[in-house]
């Protein structure tokens, strides 16, 4: 029904509002929506056929010259939500996320995007949908934030390091003024900003200094250029840029100081890659087996990661603490450190405080800090009489100071300290990180033990090791995995060969097996 007003418009609006539906064409008939009955899209379509509907009919791409994929969202749920300015993802309750890749697992199969990826498109345009509909599938399955961080942080690291995410350059620009400081905006409410992720690390809190708006779009393109980069690197190899990430990245980006991140990472990305291969993103041979090699890094990593905090913490063990007190490299002689400081320039000086002294002899007492010391544990390890008889039977050696592969963990013998001691062989890995030496953005401490250093002779570093441990950290460790440490050879006092044994001093960095730089 239609209202007319008494200035005569009402008939204009009405055909504004209401105009006439266009007749059906030759052999087409309209029915009534009662009648009407919804068909989805055929999902798969096979080979690199076309995307078409349940009636056969091709569907149509809808897009636009300025139509960019990555910036797409939903345009219509802003118009019924308050927009706060802060997205912030949905999260479980925190006592609910400690096991959530199980919760994740028991209804992963539910978790299908009904529509097919479009094989006209490229790799890496199927790759950013694909990532936008794994998040979308479990947009409130997240699990909650831990000590600052959250998986949900690492799926946003993830983006960007594969190059599925842009990642905006930080900059300051030196030819405008500071802002003002002023008291005035004092009451103001503050203004939320939008959480931009960035490599933690990426500018070691230094923001590039530009002075003008064809520098900061110079970086802005630098930023896009790197982002397809690192998108076609990705794709040319997943398996390899997984187990980038899942090591040195992890490393150097100092996620391995969070526990939560060690277990939940790989996870995260094995829910990701499998449903790249279920919801058949790539039909490309090469393309599938690299992701199917990438679930395998991601299998690995289960074991391999949360295991590089275990062993940093369990060695040195109890055992090679002792054998460090009692094989102690000897005290630098006085006279030689002098001579070293005198030729650095150091100065003596007379200005000696006599009122420092004791008014008797010089000495005074120096007070109790009230702390027994520790009990020894080798008698515990070894038994009394093998403890009492390691200090005299045997002398420090050679060490080195490298990086090495657990290649074998064997039980105790009864040949080595009567079966008290399980013994690990350990193997070269030298440059185990390549690097660029003029690349000045490396971090130095990824490449820690690159390089072998060897204190006395003779030189062990292309030969197996076999290091004593206590048997209860034997178990802790996995075979494949590197440690990086300093390795002491007590040898016999006696000369006798066949009778000498290493133990770790030092204990600096654990690697997973899979390591990549």
């Amino acid at each position: 029904m239609t209202t007319t007003s008494s200035n005569g418009t009402g008939n204009a609006r009405a055909a504004l509002r209401f105009p006439p539906f266009p007749q059906p064409s030759e052999g087409r008939t309209t029915i009534p929506f009662s009648q009407f009955k919804e068909r989805g899209i055929k999902r798969n379509c096979g080979g690199a056929n076309p995307e078409i509907d349940m009636l056969g009919i091709p569907t149509v791409a809808i897009g636009g010259p300025k139509w960019d994929r990555e910036m797409d969202e939903c345009k219509t749920r802003s118009l019924f939500q308050k927009h706060t300015g802060v997205r912030v993802p949905r999260t479980r309750p925190a006592q609910m996320s400690r096991e959530w890749y199980k919760e994740w697992e028991a209804t992963e199969a539910s978790r299908r995007v009904y529509t097919s990826f479009d094989t006209t498109i490229s790799p890496q345009d199927r790759f950013i949908d694909a990532s936008q509909a794994f998040y979308n599938t479990r947009r409130n399955l997240w699990p909650a934030v831990e000590n600052k961080t959250s998986i949900y942080d690492m799926w946003m690291q993830v983006g960007i390091f594969t190059g599925l995410r842009y990642a905006p350059p930080i900059w300051q620009r030196t030819d405008q003024p500071e802002p003002d400081d002023s008291d005035s905006d004092a009451e103001a409410p503050p203004k939320f900003k939008k959480r931009v992720h960035h490599l933690p690390y990426a500018v070691w809190g230094e923001p590039t200094k530009v002075s003008s708006d064809e520098e900061v779009q110079a970086l802005l393109a630098d930023a896009k250029r790197r982002k397809v980069e690192r998108l076609d690197a990705f794709l040319a190899d997943p398996a390899r840029g997984t187990a980038v990430f899942l090591s040195s990245h992890m490393i150097d980006q100092a996620f391995i100081y969070y526990k939560h991140l060690l277990d939940g990472t790989p996870q995260m990305l094995k829910f990701f890659y499998e449903f790249v291969l279920r919801e058949n993103v790539f039909r490309e041979p090469e393309l599938r087996a690299g992701f199917e090699k990438a679930v395998d890094v991601t299998k690995r990593a289960f074991i391999d990661l949360p295991a590089t905090s275990v062993l940093s913490h369990v060695l040195p063990d109890r055992f090679g603490e002792s054998c460090k007190e009692l094989f102690a490299p000897p005290a630098a002689d006085p006279a030689d450190v002098l001579d070293e400081l005198m030729k650095g320039g150091a100065v003596l000086t007379e200005d000696i405080d006599v009122d420092q002294w004791d008014s008797g002899n010089g000495w005074v007492e120096i007070p109790s800090t009230g702390r027994e010391p520790k009990p020894d544990p080798l008698p515990e390890i070894l038994g009394d009489e093998l403890a009492r008889k390691l200090p005299s039977s045997y002398k420090r050696g050679p060490s080195e100071s490298s990086m090495r592969r657990i290649a074998a963990v064997k039980a105790p013998s009864s040949s080595v300290f009567e079966g008290r001691l399980a013994r690990v062989v350990l193997s070269p890995w030298p440059n185990y990180h390549p690097y660029d030496p003029t690349d000045t953005t490396d971090n130095v401490g990824e490449r820690m033990y690159n390089i072998p250093e060897v204190e006395g002779v003779p030189s062990r570093v292309d030969e197996d090791i076999t290091v004593l441990v206590e048997p209860s950290i034997a178990d802790k460790l996995v075979i494949g995995m590197g440690i990086g440490g300093k390795w002491v050879n007590a040898v016999p006092t006696d000369g006798a060969d066949g009778n000498d044994f290493w133990f770790v001093e030092e204990m600096k960095k654990a690697i997973p097996s899979y390591y990549m730089a």
